[in-house]
């Protein structure tokens, strides 16, 4: 009867100690398909607090779960001392095994029967799923080549398998076949079927993940069930092949600039099929081409494009080709392999224009095309137009070399001056030798430059930019006016003094258009996105080499470069104030976004924070942390960057669009103390059981306890409501410090968030202690790399 009575009163006096309370704290929620159909059959709450059987159904009721999932409720039971688990049904008819920013759930505040008290609570679900197949496409080209696709629940990672899948026929005869070549697009396999083995598959035949393929999702869900979800082929005959004829260059805007490129062909093409024709086809290198946008008209394929040159080249060189490799349009079409030559479609434009005045004799014009062009008539083959107006020019022709024009001056309307605006008069057919005539009225304007003497050119503007998104300045561009050619460039570089603070060094000068774009690498150790004082390049005034006279003055450089981070860090209470801090690399705007940056683990997926009551002052941000579906929460050197659709933007309006904006390591700080102490303390042999509770830990751990001892405990001074991944060490000493036992590691319990070390009273050769004091010496280190070191007297009693 006295044991007993020991017993409970060291219990009740252990549970105070523990910080036992009836509040029950909702912490996340893990997704499970169980019988790999696809559908979630399984739902894991975590909690802290006390919960009993009797109290599920009222649990569930204060439960809310997606609406979108269409969940019905099965039942629920009790897993441990911190796990609930949910049996659900998804009614929904296409599995989704992805966890999405919807998939949020909640928590009402109420009491259960036992006397729990529920506290209210947001938080999103974890993903536990494995992907499985939503459809299987056979596609049978003429009958000798097979193509197989295959849509998944969710995206999925790369996977080397050549036979990932296994089949069976109606009949019951199981198979596999292997791929000689395949392509994923996030949830979408496309595979050509060994030669060998082409028709084998048929429609109406069943597909399955095989579980060796190792097929797994960004967050590393492995399908590894053997009876995931199967799918029945269906099938698709194609007998119709496209093959590509002919390419066309088109110059629509009359900039001397290839921006159009029809590619005709015979067959049969969809508006779908444009992603798969646009990667089979490559571009003539030498143009630098960026295709802006694809589409279909009357028998070709037409590509929008923009030429990265620094100057017009409207002539066609032989070499210049537009390859297509063959292959496969996904459930249409064969691609048949070509080399097209490219026709000239492109009419001719300026690239100079110049007059040489002589005392004696009619003033003489010289223009250079930007290719070589037929005789131009005599007459008014040009426009001219000053800063009131167009005036006449008549010309006589004296020679056409080339795409070199001279012309003798008959007659002028009005004084012809330095700068004048000069362009191809459509009303007189110029055209260059294979017949391309200048019908763009608007076709492109040079300025007119007189005896090479002192045209001037100046620097209207200076914009920053920065194309790849890591906060430093890569591109300046400078908008003149002025006559400026290619040969002028090196000569206006060294004519600019660029701001010494960003210590650029200039890796490109071109020009485009009516800007030179200076392509700079800014060497600093830390990103600095908004503009100052400082940033104002000095352009020094000089002669080109083209006969301008640069314009002395002084640039104060436009800012168009969008914030990034430049650090994060959580402040964690392991409770539900957590507090995510961030700096950017210049003051920005308030944002009220919910999800302002996005998380990614090393080497893993993203995964979503959820924020509210956000605060802005001037580059420094602070939230409070709503949820995480990350399983182990936010962790040390998680990367972070800005969410490109939150809007986030500096004072003057530049909005981070680059989704490979800058990243940033998350460091975390934890704020809690952590506790020490013992039980069954001083230890006396046979005096009490080892708790369950330490058993249960040691064989989690792969270890097994000492049958009697005494048991030193550390764990957190709060209830916590994510595991803290400890680990630590025990070092104990008799009284005058002779070690005892030396750094012996002590066993985690996740469940618990507690260190467990059981001391049987022995030393490090296994001989009994007598008895008396002895101090152990407990090293302790959290998931944020905060290291502990806790004192703590032992007792033992012989």
């Amino acid at each position: 009867m006295k044991r007993n009575m020991f017993f409970a009163l060291f219990f009740l006096i252990y549970a105070s100690s523990m910080g036992v309370t009836k509040n029950i704290y909702v912490s996340s929620a893990l997704y499970y398909d169980n019988n790999a159909d696809g559908f979630i059959d399984s739902i894991i709450f975590n909690y802290s607090g006390m919960v009993s059987d009797g109290d599920i159904p009222a649990f569930i009721n204060l439960l809310s779960m997606p609406s979108w999932r269409n969940f019905a409720v099965q039942g629920g039971r009790l897993i441990s001392d911190k796990l609930i688990e949910i049996r659900v049904r998804e009614n929904r008819t296409t599995p989704i095994t992805s966890v999405t920013a919807q998939d949020g759930f909640q928590t009402q505040q109420g009491t259960l029967p036992g006397g729990g008290e529920v506290k209210a609570n947001s938080f999103m679900a974890r993903d536990h799923l494995s992907p499985v197949i939503v459809s299987a496409n056979l596609i049978s080209y003429n009958g000798f080549i097979d193509s197989l696709r295959i849509v998944f629940s969710e995206p999925v990672n790369s996977f080397s398998s050549s036979e990932p899948y296994n089949f069976k026929v109606p009949s019951g005869q199981s198979y596999t076949v292997s791929f000689s070549g395949s392509g994923l697009n996030g949830n979408t396999f496309n595979g050509a079927v060994s030669q060998e083995q082409s028709g084998v598959i048929k429609g109406g035949d069943s597909v399955w993940i095989k579980p060796q393929a190792s097929v797994s999702d960004p967050l590393g869900n492995s399908q590894l069930n053997p009876a995931n979800r199967r799918v029945a082929v269906t099938a698709t005959t194609v007998s119709n092949s496209v093959e590509f004829t002919n390419a066309y260059y088109y110059d629509r805007d009359a900039d001397g600039f290839i921006d159009s490129i029809m590619v005709t062909f015979t067959g049969d093409l969809h508006p779908e099929d444009i992603d798969a024709i646009t990667g089979l086809i490559t571009l003539p290198p030498e143009r630098n081409f960026t295709i802006e946008s694809v589409s279909l008209s009357d028998g070709g394929v037409v590509l929008t494009v923009r030429e990265d040159s620094s100057e017009p080249r409207t002539s066609v060189g032989s070499d210049e080709k537009i390859i297509v490799r063959g292959g496969l349009i996904p459930g249409r079409r064969i691609v048949g392999e070509a080399t097209l030559s490219i026709q000239d479609r492109v009419a001719p434009v300026l690239l100079s224009a110049h007059l040489e005045t002589h005392e004696v004799g009619d003033d003489t014009l010289l223009i250079t095309f930007s290719e070589r062009v037929a005789p131009v008539s005599s007459g008014q083959p040009f426009i001219f137009h000053n800063g009131s107006g167009r005036y006449a020019v008549v010309l006589s022709s004296v020679s056409t070399i080339g795409n070199e024009y001279t012309g003798r001056i008959i007659s002028v309307q009005q004084t012809m001056s330095v700068g004048d605006s000069v362009w191809i008069n459509t009303g007189v057919s110029t055209r260059d030798l294979t017949g391309n005539i200048q019908n763009n009225s608007l076709n492109r304007r040079v300025f007119l430059s007189i005896n090479n003497l002192d045209v001037p050119v100046e620097i209207n503007s200076a914009v920053y930019f920065d194309d790849n998104g890591n906060g430093f300045v890569d591109r300046i561009n400078l908008e003149y006016s002025g006559p400026v050619n290619t040969g002028d460039l090196q000569r206006i570089l060294e004519l600019l003094s660029l701001p010494s603070a960003r210590n650029f060094t200039v890796q490109s000068i071109s020009q485009h258009n009516s800007s030179i774009v200076l392509r700079v690498n800014e060497r600093r150790s830390q990103p600095r996105t908004s503009v100052s004082s400082d940033d104002r390049i000095r352009v020094n005034k000089g002669r080109t080499p083209g006969g301008g006279f640069l314009v002395s003055k002084t640039l104060q450089v436009i800012d168009s470069v969008a914030p990034v981070l430049l650090s994060a860090h959580l402040d964690w209470y392991g409770q539900s104030n957590d507090i995510l801090r961030t700096v950017f690399s210049e003051p920005v705007k308030s944002n009220f976004s919910q999800r302002p940056f996005l998380f990614k683990l090393p080497g893993g997926g993203i995964y979503v924070v959820l924020v509210e009551n956000s605060t802005i002052n001037g580059d420094r941000f602070s939230a409070r942390v709503v949820s995480v579906s990350a399983e182990n929460g936010m962790q040390v050197n998680d990367s972070v960057w800005i969410n490109t659709e939150a809007g986030i933007s500096d004072n003057p309006g530049n909005i981070q669009l680059n989704s490979s904006n800058r990243r940033v390591l998350l460091t975390v700080a934890a704020h809690f103390n952590m506790r020490v102490l013992a039980e069954n303390n001083p230890f006396s042999e046979g005096k009490r059981p080892m708790p369950k509770v330490v058993l249960d830990a040691y064989s989690r751990n792969g270890k097994q306890s000492p049958p009697d001892g005494l048991v030193v405990i550390v764990e957190p001074d709060r209830a916590l409501r994510e595991s803290l991944e400890m680990e630590g060490t025990i070092s104990i000493y008799d009284v005058v410090h002779n070690p005892v036992v030396q750094k012996k590691s002590m066993v985690f319990d996740s469940r618990k968030n507690r260190l467990y070390y059981v001391w049987d009273g022995n030393n490090y050769n296994g001989r009994k202690t007598g008895t008396g004091t002895y101090q152990a010496v407990i090293k302790i280190k959290d998931r944020t790399g905060k290291k502990i070191t806790r004192n703590l007297n032992l007792g033992v009693k012989r």
